[in-house]
């Protein structure tokens, strides 16, 4: 495999515009939504050998491209005909495949070329693979996108957990850039697995990066996030720390051993830039572990959110959910909201972060309850108690604002009197609810059938369509939507094969199985997304060897133009959450 890579565009800012494509089909039909940018702005073009003749060239869609075309050019002659206008994808027939083969794409407005980029992939195969560090008995479990060398395309920062749970080694996080090169190692130290005297049975380990108790444990937390907070082009690490950790430049952390820290890591060296303590309001009832993403609050400039939960020993819960501000190089609180007991907020496995008022500053979603960017309890979901997942989307297009469907789990024996529930995200109103009593694992949102306008979903008794009518018995896979075939419709990624919901015949239909891979906890990939090429996503696993990071490609040809999902704001901030890991999801619906 040869990978060149482009440079990065060193001016490129934070900006907001309100046009953002509505209908791929009809490029004049626009609705106004943010169009986010956050500074990974190259167009990702990769050329990959599809046929012994044939290359296939995918690269991104940007916010202003419905007004221009491009041309193609393979060793300084054009190759295409007429102008493409219609799609960011091009098949070069008739070629031999060379990995020295120098491809250009230009930009063309109004007969002028405005813009030109060259292939930062050249690929024989439909995937990358990038060599893992060798580690006896680890797994990789989650995978967070970020530029760490500032050169415009994404790297990855990847934890490491010990396969058997009995044995002293510590959680690992490492950093890999996308040319494949190991940047550094964290070792999560002692207090990472050994949990103290006082713990409660369902406590995170003080520096833990996977959940509940000990490695073995539930590993609903992630207790890590990637993002550049402080927009100079390099992503910054967060991770939540204790004494014995060994950050990537070897210098480790000693401190109180029941001390937890948010530590901000350097992208490029694994270096600690930053620390603070965790907030110690529940320190009594034990070490805190939780979820961390990015959210805009004010509309504008990237916040570090954490979710932080320990259980008392009546196994009722603590909940704390902060916000911060990169200022001055130091992380200050914005605001803290505490749990009141007496409520019945009831936190899920992960969050989401995604304006639900329509104010344009992102909420905190956290399971049936939202916290505004105030730090305000914006709503509770009446009636609901605790689920493993929950989605919010335009799920229903001729409703104002956005809807949600979140699952019912039993809780301390507790059931809610049904099993999902769909409802308004912007005040919790529940528009439609299972008749079913049971506990549910998972529930799923995606647009898999035609017919019917806005997203369906499903969970455990059929599938429904936007406007609550049951359009289904039988379900396909109820785990993660992605774009994969090249068409508008969802399809569906689980465990290690991706299905088509054939709507007409009622049936899932296997349309790619990956071999030699292995999906992690709860049947899923470490990530998946738009990372690369066009609006399609991507898909990386481990190989069964435990020796390679593989990122699989589409190569699937496609006549649909559709801005790059990058430029949604509620799709990017996807990345940086993982917990039970959910599908991502813009906020707006994709008319066909």
């Amino acid at each position: 495999m040869y990978i060149k890579l482009l440079n990065k565009n060193k001016n490129s800012l934070i900006i907001f515009f309100m046009f953002i494509l509505f209908s791929v089909l009809d490029i004049s039909s626009i609705k106004k939504q943010n169009v986010f940018n956050d500074n990974n702005s190259n167009r990702a073009l990769v050329a990959i050998k599809i046929e012994s003749k044939k290359v296939l060239l995918i690269w991104r869609c940007q916010y202003d491209d419905y007004q221009a075309g491009f041309d193609i050019y393979r060793n300084n002659k054009k190759i295409n005909d007429e102008l493409i206008t219609k799609s960011t994808c091009f098949i070069d027939s008739n070629v031999n495949f060379n990995i020295n083969t120098k491809y250009l794409v230009k930009k063309i407005k109004n007969g002028k070329e405005v813009e030109s980029f060259s292939t930062c992939l050249m690929l024989e195969k439909d995937y990358i693979e990038i060599p893992l560090t060798k580690r006896n008995n680890y797994f990789v479990h989650h995978i967070w996108p970020g530029d760490l060398d500032g050169d415009g395309n994404f790297d990855f920062v990847v934890s490491r957990l010990p396969r058997n749970a009995d044995t002293n080694f510590h959680p690992l996080v490492e950093a890999y850039l996308l040319n494949g090169k190991h940047l550094w190692t964290i070792d999560m130290g002692p207090l990472s697995i050994k949990k103290l005297e006082n713990e409660g049975s369902n406590d995170a380990p003080a520096a833990s990066i996977s959940g509940y108790g000990n490695v073995a444990g539930y590993r609903d937390n992630d207790n890590i996030t990637v993002y550049d907070i402080n927009n100079d082009g390099i992503a910054e690490v967060f991770i939540r720390t204790a004494d014995g950790v060994v950050f990537g430049d070897s210098t480790i952390l000693e401190t109180n051993i029941k001390n937890q820290f948010i530590s901000v890591i350097n992208g490029q060296t694994g270096k600690e830039i930053y620390r603070l303590p965790v907030p110690d309001d529940y320190k009594n009832d034990g070490p805190l572990g939780g979820n961390f993403g990015i959210a805009y609050l004010d509309g504008h400039t990237p916040s570090l959110v954490t979710k932080f939960v320990n259980r008392r020993s009546d196994k009722k819960f603590n909940c704390i959910i902060c916000a911060y501000d990169w200022i001055d190089a130091t992380l200050k609180l914005k605001w803290k909201w505490k749990r009141n007991e007496n409520n019945n907020a009831q936190y899920f496995h992960q969050i989401r972060i995604i304006d639900v008022d329509g104010d344009g500053r992102d909420d905190i979603c956290s399971g049936n309850f939202v916290i505004d960017s105030y730090g305000k309890l914006l709503y509770i979901v009446d009636s609901t108690v605790h689920g493993d997942r929950f989605h919010i989307t335009d799920i229903n297009v001729e409703r104002e604002g956005l809807e949600g469907f979140a699952i019912q789990q039993t809780e301390n024996g507790v059931f809610s009197n049904f099993s999902w529930y769909y409802y308004d995200a912007s005040n919790g109103k529940i528009l439609l609810k299972s008749s079913k009593n049971e506990d549910v694992g998972r529930g799923i949102v995606g647009d898999i059938d035609p017919r019917f306008r806005g997203y369906e979903f499903w969970a455990n008794d059929g599938i429904y369509n936007s406007y609550g009518v049951k359009i289904s018995e039988n379900m396909p896979p109820v785990n993660l939507r992605i774009w994969w075939d090249g068409d508008l419709l969802d399809e569906i990624l689980d465990k290690t094969s991706i299905y088509k919901w054939d709507y007409i015949n009622k049936k899932s239909i296997e349309i790619r199985k990956f071999d030699d891979v292995s999906s992690t906890l709860r049947n899923v990939p470490p990530f998946y997304g738009d990372i690369l090429g066009d609006w399609r996503e991507e898909i990386v696993y481990e190989t069964k060897d435990h020796k390679f990071l593989r990122i699989f490609i589409s190569t699937e040809n496609t006549e649909n133009k559709l801005i790059n999902p990058l430029y949604n704001r509620a799709y990017r901030l996807c990345f940086t959450t993982h917990g039970y890991y959910q599908s991502n999801l813009l906020d707006y619906f994709i008319e066909k």
